[in-house]
């Protein structure tokens, strides 16, 4: 974001409609001042606004994070709970298919049983009447027989009663594994629900935090850019005071091509190359010596000198007819607000203020409040020393 440019812009208009040659009053110049006072407020609003439709869409997305980690939580206790369901069912199911085949055993042996008693007792009964044998010994014989296969009457009883208990327990689980799968299911389609609300959501905010960026009207950048011109405003009145100096000098607009250089040094940054993503550079950036000697381009008065962000310690040169020159990232200000300067007077020493990597200088013409390229104004490249 170019705030900084956007600050130099406001604050040229502010210096071209407070230009004393121009004879515009005080009371109109407040009455300008106050038009771009509302102009802030208004735009405060706005962000105040933007900036509690922010605050709600956070919270709505906090809420929508809490609520789908809930979910996906619960997702995941169910998906356990049908894990030891499946598990229960499983281990029935082979308790169910090992006393299936005890039972087919228990009644296989039962059947030999009562065909061996039958034969047994066939044979006995022959040798009662054949052999005069002991009719008591042949009783004995089949009631022992009877009492075996009621034993194992009844573990087959047994048996089948447990496997009908298993089968009705089976069935139980069944349901019940029924019924955590379709909450599992619906706690999935809530989670994706919630899920598409929270997308729906960031995609708001983020276009919410585009445009507050696009606007370049963060509430903070504007309350320290509306301080910064109110105390420029202030400054300015102290202008209307001072005498005009007769320097004799020519008109800057026709010492156009033949403006001094205001320093002798490399040029690093050209007029209108790309600064940053989006950022063209107003100006010329020369690169030279700290501590180097800054030269005034032409007469003038001077309008500004004083640390202003992303340009550091800035001085502004009025050189009258709505003609500017800019000199910023300065180690020193050898001038003040007021003071009228000649055509190649040292004003300010080369720095690196307002966080430029390189020592240099930022020099700017401005004409009615529009930056021009630098290089039109001054003499040509190797005619400047």
């Amino acid at each position: 974001m170019q705030t900084w440019a956007g600050l130099i812009t406001a604050m040229l208009a502010l210096l071209l409609f407070t230009d004393i040659t121009a004879g515009e009053g005080y009371h109109s110049k407040a009455e300008r001042l106050e038009k771009l006072r509302a102009e802030i407020v208004g735009i405060r609003a706005e962000l105040r606004g933007d900036q509690r439709r922010e605050d709600s869409l956070t919270q709505q997305l906090q809420r929508l994070d809490e609520d789908i980690g809930g979910a996906a939580a619960g997702v995941h206790e169910l998906a356990v709970a049908v894990q030891a369901q499946r598990r229960r069912i499983a281990k029935l199911r082979t308790r169910y298919e090992r006393n299936s085949g005890r039972l087919t055993q228990q009644r296989t042996y039962l059947a030999r049983e009562i065909v061996a008693a039958y034969a047994l007792g066939r044979d006995q009964y022959l040798r009662l009447i054949l052999n005069q044998e002991d009719p008591n010994r042949l009783e004995r014989v089949q009631v022992y027989y009877e009492y075996f296969r009621q034993a194992r009457g009844r573990r087959i009883q047994e048996a089948v009663q447990a496997l009908q208990s298993m089968d009705s327990l089976e069935q139980k689980l069944q349901v019940e594994l029924a019924q955590l799968e379709e909450l599992k299911r619906q706690r999935i389609v809530r989670q994706k629900d919630l899920q598409r609300d929270r997308r729906q959501r960031a995609v708001l905010l983020r276009q919410l935090r585009r445009h507050m960026a696009d606007q370049g009207q963060r509430l903070q950048r504007l309350q320290a850019d509306a301080a910064e011109l109110t105390k420029l405003v202030q400054r300015l009145r102290t202008l209307a005071d001072i005498p005009a100096a007769n320097t004799g000098e020519r008109p800057f607009r026709v010492r156009k091509g033949q403006l001094a250089w205001p320093l002798t040094g490399k040029l690093a940054a050209h007029y209108g190359a790309e600064r940053d993503v989006g950022v063209l550079w107003q100006g010329v950036f020369i690169a030279a010596a700290e501590g180097s000697a800054v030269h005034a381009v032409a007469g003038g008065r001077v309008v500004f000198a004083d640390w202003l962000r992303g340009l550091g310690l800035l001085l502004i040169i009025d050189h009258g007819g709505g003609y500017m020159t800019l000199y910023g990232h300065n180690q020193s200000l050898y001038k003040g607000i007021g003071d009228w300067i000649e055509a190649g007077e040292i004003i300010a020493a080369v720095g690196v203020s307002g966080g430029v990597s390189h020592a240099g200088l930022y020099f700017e013409v401005r004409v009615r409040g529009k930056p021009e390229n630098p290089l039109a104004w001054l003499r040509p490249v190797g005619q400047h020393g």
